[in-house]
Formats: C-alpha cells, structure tokens, sequence
C-alpha cells in the first residue's frame, strides 16, 4: 500500500483479518512498489498484480487468466481500446507475439496508433519477480520504475507472454 494506505489496510482486514500489508514509503513506480512485497513472497509462489485503480474486474477473468501460469509463461491482461490515450501500449511482432509495453509518455507516434493497452493486471512467479524488478531502470519520461519493463524482460528470457482480455458478463 502506499498513497491512502490506512484506507487500504483497514479495507484488506475487513475482508482478511490476516491480510499482511507492506508499505510503499516512497512512491516511485509499480515496480518498485511490487518489489516491496518481494521480501513477503516465497520463491515458489504465483502471483497475481492488480494496480489500485482497476475497479470491478471479475473474478472468472482473474482465474481464467492464470489457469495455465507457469515458470514457462508470464500472463497478462489487455484490453483493446478505441481511445487509448494514457494507457501502455502492447507491442507485438510479425508473428503477433507480445514483445513489450510501451508507456504513453515513452511511446512512438507510430506505437501511439495500438489500440491494444496494458489493463495493469498480470501474472507471473515470484521466482522471476526476484530476477527481474532489481534489474528494472528508471531511465523514462516518468522517472519510475516500471513493472511493465519485466514484459520485454520475460521475453529476453525466453518465456511466453500469455495474454488474455476481460471476460464479458
């Protein structure tokens, strides 16, 4: 938790009393805030990344998203957008392959036509995580560290990027 973390932490004990909350002091990125909650995961653990304003998404789209997550595969959840100002853009190859994320304030002009965007939700080991978030730079427009580096990161490295998109009530 970071910004508004007493509302978070009271609302995560309302719903598990066992809930542990790690605290971001600083806020400089989402990777730097999930490698806050590295020291708190087991090497062998799965897990799953939701940024903090992504309201109303269904569990089924959660669990058929990970269904298949493995050491083999990152997953991760875009959504196509008719407007996609603001949000990452997917990059995909010729083969149509996830090779990346592309910020909005670092993206080309020719990136910023992908409709297809980052939804901030992804899944990946812990054991990666470990790997990747202490490699992650802050050298962007931003000035953050970006969990969506460790897309381009999984595919230096050999795994898959496994997307899927909301499912629809």
């Amino acid at each position: 938790a970071g910004h508004g973390a007493d509302a978070v932490e009271a609302a995560a004990k309302d719903y598990d009393p066992d809930a542990h909350i790690v605290l971001q002091t600083e806020q400089l990125g989402t990777g730097h805030a999930v490698a806050q909650a590295l020291p708190a995961l087991p090497d062998d653990a799965r897990v799953l990344v939701l940024y903090g304003d992504v309201p109303l998404t269904r569990k089924d789209t959660l669990e058929t998203m990970v269904a298949d997550l493995d050491e083999r595969n990152l997953a991760l959840l875009t959504v196509d957008m008719d407007n996609p100002h603001g949000y990452g853009r997917i990059v995909r190859n010729e083969q149509g392959l996830v090779q990346a994320i592309v910020e909005q304030k670092d993206a080309t002009a020719e990136q910023q036509q992908i409709q297809e965007v980052n939804t901030g939700i992804l899944a990946v080991s812990a054991s990666h995580l470990k790997q990747w978030l202490p490699a992650l730079s802050n050298s962007n427009a931003q000035g953050e560290y970006y969990l969506t580096d460790i897309i381009a990161m999984a595919v230096d490295h050999g795994l898959s990027v496994t997307v899927s998109q909301p499912l629809n009530p």
